[in-house]
């Protein structure tokens, strides 16, 4: 019998693009298991298979941006597989993006390192800053957050923004913030409206392949209902 390898979730090796670490895997397998990374720029090398053991040193290529390295396990014979996200790469990266319509957005990482919430999903908190040409003062900010998932496509992410100042409570409205709405929204109705139709800018899709930086970013519909840009 060659059953399904069992792997269970366990904290993740981190580590920094072009560095190289151990990497050690425990389960229920047997010793003919097949290991392979499943993630281009992670590279497995001198592995050492034992029943329920696996062991080898992994790397990650130095070009590589933020990412989960998935690794699978396939039992011989029935090629049954299981994978873990066992390897997480990169730190938090600072983007200057130019839309085509000639805004600057800066987009900032608030913290040094992702939070890696369970194995599998890493997040980091972000702040988003407008400037108009020439300018050096924002004229809008977005916060939010960057949450990357093991089954994501290496390179591809999307920030999660929302309008307004970023802080220690980022995802949350604070009620100071909800009342002065409200109370602008009283006094003219119209006001919320035409400032979402002139900004709104919120989800930003962010994609790098091969170094390049190219996305687009959610506005209203006075701006392009998706501001595209390129970046560096």
């Amino acid at each position: 019998l060659h059953p399904t390898p069992e792997i269970p979730l366990a904290k993740p090796v981190l580590m920094a693009a072009g560095a190289s670490a151990p990497l050690s895997i425990v389960g229920t397998f047997s010793d003919k298991t097949t290991f392979v990374s499943a993630t281009d720029g992670v590279e497995l090398a001198n592995p050492v298979v034992a029943a329920n053991s696996f062991k080898a040193t992994v790397s990650a290529a130095a070009a590589l941006p933020p990412s989960w390295g998935r690794v699978y396990a396939f039992s011989p014979v029935s090629a049954a597989e299981a994978w873990t996200p066992a390897v997480f790469v990169g730190s938090p990266m600072t983007f200057t993006l130019t839309a085509t319509n000639g805004w600057t957005i800066k987009l900032v990482p608030e913290a040094k390192a992702f939070t890696i919430e369970k194995p599998g999903t890493a997040t980091v908190t972000y702040k988003a800053e407008y400037f108009k040409p020439g300018a050096t003062t924002a004229f809008e900010t977005a916060s939010g957050s960057l949450t990357i998932h093991a089954e994501s496509t290496v390179g591809s992410y999307s920030f999660m923004m929302s309008p307004g100042n970023s802080g220690s409570a980022v995802l949350d409205v604070t009620q100071d913030r909800m009342m002065k709405e409200m109370e602008a929204q009283i006094k003219d109705p119209t006001a919320a409206q035409k400032k979402q139709d002139d900004f709104g800018c919120g989800t930003i899709n962010l994609s790098i392949r091969s170094g390049a930086i190219t996305g687009n970013v959610n506005c209203g519909r006075n701006v392009g209902s998706s501001l595209s840009f390129t970046g560096k």
